[in-house]
């Protein structure tokens, strides 16, 4: 077609490059969706660290209320 100059090579090569650009953002956009269930995964687990920090924890460390060990065995059965 081009030699018998039915078409131009400006034509061709712009359809090339229309053609190439389709190709590689078809390839771009499957590499990219291939790293989805990953994101998913680690949206995931960063809500669950934000709930784990924003959390009240259910003992009061500095309080001084509550159970206190009588002796030294009785500290190394509660603390181990």
């Amino acid at each position: 077609m081009l030699l018998s100059n039915n078409i131009s090579f400006n034509f061709i090569f712009s359809n090339h490059r229309t053609f190439s650009a389709v190709i590689f953002g078809a390839m771009s956009l499957g590499q990219a969706t291939s790293f989805a269930p990953n994101y998913q995964k680690g949206a995931a687990a960063a809500g669950h660290i934000k709930k784990l920090i924003n959390s009240l924890p259910k003992i009061d460390a500095y309080s001084e209320e509550g159970e206190k060990p009588v002796s030294e065995s009785d500290c190394a059965v509660l603390c181990s």
